[in-house]
């Protein structure tokens, strides 16, 4: 998750884990094995456009 923290607050392992399991998070480009992986240009929309990321950003999650 280091390439979130270009954009402002990094964001935790634990903290993105939770965005995938409420489906906050965009979905995976796809997998390695069973492991999801995400592209650069999506979490980049993501932060963008979301109201999680948005209210990571102010500190309310």
């Amino acid at each position: 998750m280091s390439q979130t923290a270009d954009l402002g607050r990094q964001i935790t392992t634990a903290t993105w884990s939770a965005y995938v399991a409420r489906s906050e998070a965009p979905q995976p480009a796809g997998y390695v094995g069973r492991t999801p992986m995400w592209s650069r240009e999506e979490v980049t929309l993501w932060q963008t456009d979301s109201a999680a990321w948005k209210a990571h950003q102010r500190g309310t999650i």
